[in-house]
């Protein structure tokens, strides 16, 4: 086989590993985040609960039927029923951080005062660490580098042809 050939083959195989990596990534980086969906009205809170080692837990909405002007409240409880933090939620997406001390299932709950229902994807789970998250950035590494090398490796194909 033909050398440029050779380099086309390999950033191929960049590619198809940074997709794999790519895919592999985001089951990690989203395996211990509960995500819950259901609607929100008076009186029918979305409750969504996931155990948190002691660090940071994550919390996150999307509102799917926002409208300017709505407000939700969101509260994190955590051991017996303490309220960890509390937001008002203004807008159709939201997310925020809070500090455990302990393991322990913690609960989102979000209520709303609107009479018509609300459909409200909730998600509750630890701060993904590290190591999890830097193997998105690799894979975004090698999604690039595979890209660039295949674009430079036709173009050195099609010179090596000519010139031979």
């Amino acid at each position: 086989m033909e050398r440029p050939t050779l380099i086309l083959l390999g950033m191929a195989g960049l590619l198809a590993a940074g997709l794999g990596l790519s895919v592999y990534a985001g089951t990690v980086v989203f395996e211990d985040i509960v995500l819950v969906e259901s609607t929100v009205s008076v009186g029918t809170p979305l409750e969504v609960t996931a155990p948190i080692p002691p660090g940071m837990g994550i919390f996150a909405l999307d509102v799917q039927d926002y409208e300017e002007g709505m407000e939700l409240r969101a509260r994190v409880l955590g051991p017996l029923g303490h309220t960890m933090t509390s937001v008002q939620i203004v807008s159709a997406q939201y997310e925020g951080t809070f500090e455990t001390e302990e393991h322990y299932e913690y609960t989102l709950v979000v209520e709303s005062d609107s009479t018509s229902p609300l459909n409200v994807v909730g998600a509750l789970g630890p701060v993904p660490d590290a190591a999890k998250t830097s193997l998105g950035f690799v894979s975004l590494y090698m999604l690039l580098v595979g890209m660039v090398g295949m674009i430079v490796s036709t173009i050195y194909m099609v010179w090596w042809r000519r010139r031979h």
